[in-house]
């Protein structure tokens, strides 16, 4: 398993273990995977300085991609502002991955500053971009009021979306079980309704679109970040951590409310980004 992926669900009740760590340490055996390999134009990024120089190139994804290697200093020196500026350049050229990734800092708070209202429209533009995790989390935001005024029906309609989209945590059967347990059939019949009209939202902007709503019209003017050379990386057998370093995806944000006893959903393995 990379950890070039899209960064966990939100997970919204603390104490959850670290969903990843079980399937790293299953993997001690194999030899170790510098990068995940999506490359532009089916190429593959086979070593790090091959992707740093997609990412000085302009590409997109190999942004975003290199930008998470400086976040969690995986591969390469740790440089959260190089990699912020990464993240937020691949965002202005419309890279899903890199908007949903500036939404999960958001709604953390350790990186950059604590806004979830703010992560939640990332969320949403990220969502345009097909990023099934994107939905989840704006389901699971409006079920458990973060971020915006809880609202179980508008929660339920993302949830019932996530889980078109492949999503396989049960977060839309416990919420319709929270739901059933108010006696609101009409918020269940709401939500219906409402799913295909966010669908419908979603697609009447691009990703960029979504993003220009976020961010000042200043940042367009912003140019590229420079990309240094990568340090070459010296790994002499595969190396599993017990723990995850404080800023690898897929971490839970610490200390979250458990929302009238809703049991919430363990957050899923985080898919790899797709060519």
């Amino acid at each position: 398993m990379s950890r070039l992926q899209h960064t966990s669900l939100v997970v919204l009740c603390a104490g959850l273990p670290w969903f990843g760590s079980p399937a790293l340490r299953a993997q001690v055996d194999r030899p170790p995977e510098l990068i995940s390999k999506t490359g532009g134009a089916g190429a593959l990024w086979t070593s790090v300085a091959e992707l740093a120089a997609a990412a000085r190139a302009g590409n997109p994804k190999a942004m975003a991609q290199y930008g998470e290697l400086q976040l969690a200093g995986d591969q390469v020196p740790k440089n959260v502002p190089a990699a912020l500026d990464l993240l937020r350049a691949a965002a202005r050229k419309g890279e899903a991955s890199a908007v949903f990734r500036l939404g999960r800092l958001y709604d953390e708070g350790s990186v950059l500053p604590l806004d979830r209202a703010r992560a939640l429209v990332y969320f949403r533009a990220a969502a345009a971009g097909g990023i099934p995790e994107a939905l989840y989390n704006l389901g699971a935001s409006y079920a458990s009021g973060r971020g915006v005024k809880r609202d179980y029906a508008e929660g339920l309609a993302w949830m019932i979306l996530a889980t078109q989209a492949g999503i396989k945590a049960d977060g839309e059967k416990q919420l319709r079980g929270r739901i059933e347990s108010l006696r609101r059939p009409d918020w269940i019949q709401a939500a219906q309704r409402r799913a295909p009209e966010l669908a419908k939202e979603l697609a009447s902007k691009t990703v960029l679109e979504w993003v220009d709503s976020i961010d000042a019209p200043a940042a367009k003017a912003v140019p590229p970040p420079a990309v240094a050379e990568p340090v070459a990386p010296k790994i002499t057998a595969p190396v599993v951590p017990v723990s995850p370093p404080a800023l690898a995806p897929g971490l839970p944000a610490p200390g979250l409310p458990r929302p009238e006893g809703i049991q919430l959903p363990e957050p899923l393995p985080p898919k790899p980004v797709a060519p």
